[in-house]
């Protein structure tokens, strides 16, 4: 079951996700994303920590699961907004991409486990 929460619910946005004006770099989040053990424990902590956005986001089967992810682990750990998160994943070889791809996948699929274990019968 999806629970929708409105965005202004959403901790990824409330902490500035979706601005402009954060403090990390494109360099620095091209690093997160190089780098995928440390990805991958941070896209478990803003899924831990974002527990609303997590929801809205993992269980949109309309939205890219591994982007949001990659977004969110930049963000919470680097202050990269998700505009240069996504500018920083053209710099990665295809080698990174399928890394850090694999990282998300592994989050996902946690998630889903831990999601549908508390899903009412």
């Amino acid at each position: 079951m999806r629970r929708k929460y409105p965005y202004h619910e959403w901790e990824d946005y409330r902490a500035g996700l979706y601005g402009l004006t954060w403090f990390g770099t494109m360099t620095q989040a091209a690093d997160l994303l190089c780098d995928p053990d440390t990805l991958e424990a941070e896209m478990r902590r803003a899924v831990r920590e974002w527990p609303k956005a997590a929801e809205h986001h993992l269980t949109d089967g309309g939205m890219n699961q591994r982007a949001w992810l990659g977004w969110a682990a930049c963000g919470i750990s680097k202050s990269v907004p998700a505009h240069l998160t996504r500018a920083a994943w053209w710099t990665l070889t295809d080698e990174q991409q399928r890394k850090a791809n694999a990282a998300a996948d592994a989050v996902i699929a946690e998630f889903e486990l831990r999601h549908a274990q508390t899903l009412p019968f």
